[in-house]
């Protein structure tokens, strides 16, 4: 059984997503109270990780345990910093549904931890995101987009691949035909409601593994940002 992990964060937005994700990934993750730090400070300190959002929160003297600083405005970074932390680098598969409603999805260590709906510059943050955790663990190799791909988004995915391009991050274009749709039993938490968005960029970010869904058009952008 894992150490507790202690989150010590003024974010609340943060510490939803990551305890989401965290519960899909079999975290022991536990937000104290503040009434339970006021009358205990040390109660923050009962763990091998303590996590915060900033390297200005202090902690007590009595806390030994290691510190992960995490960024309340990147919760993507965030998440896949704490899996990566501590359950080691594994690959990350990202999904993108383009269009004018952008569909995000992210999986790591075999569990969904993050999804979102957003707009073309929340995709570039998105992307951001990525390549900085990527960077930061020396695992640019570990990440593998795949992105929508159909005639009716041919122009939205391509702005998609030049942003991951851009970014060192590797990406193939997917066959999007039947992602809203498509069934994902056992990656998603029972009684989460799952917007179609974000369950189109999951199918794809699946099928980014998958030689069968692989558009034709994959290889034409790959020569062409490889030359």
């Amino acid at each position: 059984m894992r150490s507790p992990i202690t989150l010590w964060s003024s974010s609340p937005a943060l510490v939803s997503v990551l305890l989401n994700a965290s519960r899909r990934l079999g975290l022991p993750l536990r937000v104290p109270s503040s009434r339970e730090v006021m009358s205990d400070p040390s109660s923050i300190c009962r763990s091998s990780l303590i996590v915060t959002d900033s390297d200005d929160v202090l902690l007590p003297e009595r806390c030994t345990g290691r510190r992960l600083v995490l960024d309340p405005h990147r919760p993507l970074y965030s998440v896949v910093k704490l899996a990566w932390s501590v359950l080691g680098v594994s690959g990350l598969l990202v999904g993108v549904d383009p269009g004018k409603h952008v569909g995000l999805a992210a999986l790591t260590h075999g569990a969904v931890v993050y999804g979102v709906v957003t707009s073309v510059d929340g995709l570039r943050s998105f992307v951001s995101d990525i390549a900085s955790v990527a960077s930061e663990f020396n695992a640019f190799d570990k990440v593998l987009a795949g992105i929508g791909s159909s005639p009716a988004v041919s122009r939205a995915a391509a702005e998609v691949y030049d942003v991951f391009a851009s970014n060192r991050l590797e990406a193939v274009m997917v066959d999007e035909n039947g992602s809203n749709s498509a069934k994902i039993p056992g990656l998603w938490m029972d009684g989460e409601k799952l917007n179609p968005h974000v369950r189109a960029a999951l199918v794809i970010a699946l099928r980014a593994g998958s030689p069968r869904y692989i558009s034709a058009t994959s290889a034409r952008y790959a020569a062409l940002y490889a030359s």
